[in-house]
């Protein structure tokens, strides 16, 4: 059972009508009002909006200290990736402690303090699994006082978190996060001579506007507290801090929204969201919850990016660009959302309109995109091609991965009468060959070359075996293909597998479009600026809110094979291939919340296939 996950829900109920959490938003008339109360617990005298110093004798209090700050990468991730829930701190225990606090200054005073001691996780005696102790509860009882309001003190390791709570409101609280921000903010406006009714309220409208629970797309007080849970705890105190003094969280300065940039594209779920949906749809339902729920997360984080940098999503501003580094990463408002924008799009001279077309041979449906560009004009599916043949599979050999990403394509096996070397003593003549022959014309560059010494012979000789043996063992390894036979021999071999209008993209289509859209953004992972939506191709692992996703080595698309050009064919590498057909990525990393690629053309033995329309 997932007990982080479970305490965080226990916070989010409690949140609303036991932590005096109420919406109170700003209206376009003067300085008026709403304020929406919570239920209120236990009234323990007096009202809170005229504080009076009375004694509570023997009371009790039970509330809850939940904090889950998630990791942020300093370095990209090339390969696997880790996301879970976040872990509370105060599983593994902490302390509580409650003060008194002057009613009128919220100074301390000489009165009672109180500590408990969260007990954190426990074993269960019966199934043996580790819960949280008393039901994640802290409870303070027989509790004597002289104020009404009082601080708690949640502290575990390096984190301490606080709350400040009228007892006359509620005999219930919560310490998380949010009240810890609201708490500075309390106390600064009362000092600054407010009075303890009126600054309640003045923060929860500071509160209510800087969090995004007014106006066009309200946000619910209990997903944004659960994201200010995980905020790691420097960029938490550096926010409370700001935030205290000035009650806006546009005011926040350069270096704190700089660390709130960083915590937002690195964060775990900002990952996740890189794999398409349909990677966790192939595990279970909670899979499923656990990827919307970094949707959600991921949407609360860019809508406070852009409140901190002066700007909100709404109808007024659609379209508009918000530049948060550099040019490099831009926020963009989309029907009433921001999304995440890699710098490079506002450079883009390319229209795009998207539409669909069915595979008669089955009846699927593909999604499909025209682009134009340079009075070029490219139909090509916006998704890979899924249509069973003789010579196809699925990635990893898992029937579940084609629903994700298509099918993967191959004209081997080939018969022998398609090889390069008849036999393997044909196959060590050739490559000895071409080795003495680039040795020569090395040695009759550099004078200071001397003749080929017997190690040196015995080296290309061994490398000659080796490498001989090990294409003779592997009928598939593209080197040991007559390319030219393979080119003259397409509709033979059945090569071109799309649809009747249809066919197999060529490297010149490939190439067109790559000269006008960088490979990057050719990615749904990266925004899909171009409605291409080539997927990210890895596994998703795990269960119980722990995922591992764990990216490829690279990811390659078929077109029409064709010589090798010349501009691949570099001294010292005679191998490169007679022929290449295939675009391959070389380079797959996450980095600020986008997906870095490199690509290359290479030899082929299988790949997607992304067909483009015949014109």
């Amino acid at each position: 059972m997932n007990y982080s996950k479970m305490a965080m829900q226990f916070v989010c109920k409690m949140a609303m009508p036991l932590a005096l959490v109420f919406a109170a938003c700003s209206t376009d008339e003067g300085n008026a009002i709403s304020k929406v109360e919570t239920t209120p617990g236990t009234q323990m005298g007096g009202s809170s909006e005229e504080p009076n110093v009375i004694a509570y004798e023997n009371i009790s209090l039970r509330g809850r200290a939940y904090y889950a700050p998630a990791a942020i990468d300093t370095k990209p991730s090339s390969e696997n990736i880790d996301a879970s829930f976040s872990q509370d701190v105060f599983w593994a225990g902490g302390m509580v402690t409650l003060k008194e606090l002057d009613s009128t200054t919220l100074e301390w005073v000489d009165g009672a303090s109180y500590t408990v001691k969260v007990d954190g996780a426990v074993e269960d005696s019966v199934t043996g699994e580790m819960r949280p102790s008393n039901d994640g509860v802290i409870r303070f009882d027989s509790v004597s006082l002289n104020s009404p309001i009082v601080m708690l003190i949640a502290s575990s390791g390096s984190v301490s978190l606080k709350a400040i709570v009228d007892l006359r409101d509620s005999d219930s609280f919560v310490i998380d996060a949010f009240t810890h921000l609201k708490a500075y903010r309390l106390q600064k406006l009362v000092a600054s001579g407010m009075s303890f009714a009126s600054a309640k309220i003045q923060v929860e409208t500071e509160t209510a506007n800087m969090f995004g629970f007014c106006g066009q797309n309200a946000l619910e007080v209990a997903d944004v507290r659960s994201m200010l849970n995980e905020f790691p705890f420097d960029l938490l105190q550096s926010m409370k801090n700001e935030l205290g003094e000035t009650g806006s969280i546009a005011g926040l300065s350069e270096s704190t929204k700089g660390f709130m940039r960083s915590y937002a594209l690195r964060s775990y779920f900002m990952k996740v969201l890189l794999f398409p949906e349909s990677q966790f749809e192939r595990l279970d339902d909670a899979a499923v919850l656990f990827y919307q729920e970094g949707m959600k997360k991921r949407q609360y984080l860019l809508r406070m990016l852009a409140s901190v940098y002066g700007y909100d999503c709404t109808s007024a501003n659609e379209g508009a660009l918000v530049d948060i580094n550099k040019n490099e990463i831009l926020l963009k408002c989309h029907e009433g959302a921001w999304e995440l924008v890699d710098g490079r799009v506002a450079q883009l001279d390319v229209s795009s309109t998207l539409g669909t077309m069915v595979d008669s041979r089955d009846g699927k449906t593909y999604k499909t995109v025209t682009l134009e560009f340079d009075g070029v004009s490219q139909t090509w599916m916006a998704e890979n091609l899924n249509y069973v043949t003789e010579k196809s599979s699925c990635f990893r050999d898992a029937s579940s991965y084609c629903s994700v990403y298509g099918r993967l394509y191959s004209i081997f096996p080939l018969d022998s009468i398609y090889n390069k070397y008849a036999s393997e003593e044909d196959c060590i003549a050739d490559r000895m060959n071409v080795w003495l022959t680039e040795y020569r014309a090395v040695a009759d560059s550099l004078d200071e070359v001397g003749p080929l010494s017997e190690s040196d012979s015995l080296r290309f000789i061994d490398d000659a075996h080796r490498l001989c043996k090990e294409l003779h063992e592997n009928p598939e390894n593209p080197d040991n293909v007559n390319w030219s036979k393979v080119i003259d021999s397409l509709d033979v071999l059945n090569y071109d597998v799309c649809p009747e209008g249809w066919r197999m993209p060529s490297y010149e289509d490939w190439e067109a479009l790559l000269t006008h859209v960088d490979y990057d953004l050719l990615h749904s992972a990266n925004g899909n600026p171009v409605g291409f939506g080539l997927e990210t191709l890895g596994m998703v692992r795990g269960g119980e809110g722990r995922y591992r996703m764990t990216l490829s080595a690279g990811a390659s698309y078929l077109f029409t094979p064709r010589p090798t050009p010349e501009e691949f064919l570099q001294p010292g590498m005679p191998y490169v291939g007679d022929a290449i057909g295939m675009i391959y990525t070389l380079e797959h990393q996450f980095d600020d919340g986008f997906l870095k690629t490199a690509y290359t053309y290479a030899m082929w033995s299988r790949g997607f296939v992304r067909c483009i329309k015949d014109e």
